[in-house]
């Protein structure tokens, strides 16, 4: 029951562990969904290896924003490289990766992480509808792209995330 099982063809190694969190009715009538509404409710999952791009890809359906930051993909403890997707509180989507442990006053970069914001995609007619958000980090052309209901919300060029990681 606490199990979330990877449907994937790579297999059970990657299932993740349900914290908190209630099965409910999906988007489609077929499938189940997972109903986070405590601070602690999450999925717990190992994705090992290092990738040159990635895209996370959810539906949500969203009863209100009343935290500053709502997660959607959060990691343990967020070393350099790894990455955290979250909305905002006005419905502003964030991706950002860790570029270094410490702020470099010498080079006058004082976060140890550079955020990418889209501007907001929400509005109160969106309370408890089902929507698509995306974030695909593009490593080869350097550009942070978000997408609502399948469509660019905005693109940002990151030539810092990768000339900083690179440096590490």
């Amino acid at each position: 029951r606490r199990v979330l099982n990877n449907q994937s063809t790579h297999g059970k190694e990657r299932s993740g562990a349900i914290v908190g969190a209630d099965r409910e009715q999906g988007r489609w009538a077929s499938k189940s969904a997972l109903s986070f509404k405590q601070p602690g409710d999450r999925v717990r999952i190992n994705i090992p290896g290092e990738y040159s791009s990635l895209t996370f890809m959810c539906w949500v359906k969203i009863y209100s924003l009343d935290r500053e930051w709502n997660s959607l993909y959060l990691t343990d403890h967020y070393q350099v490289g790894e990455c955290h997707w979250q909305i905002m509180r006005d419905g502003r989507l964030m991706f950002s990766t860790k570029i270094r442990d410490n702020p470099d006053h010498e080079r006058k970069i004082y976060h140890a992480h550079i955020p990418n914001f889209s501007p907001s995609f929400w509005k109160p007619e969106l309370r408890g509808k089902w929507v698509n958000l995306a974030v695909r980090l593009d490593v080869e052309n350097q550009v942070v792209t978000h997408f609502f209901n399948g469509q660019p919300l905005s693109v940002h060029p990151s030539e810092k995330i990768f000339e900083l990681t690179t440096t590490r």
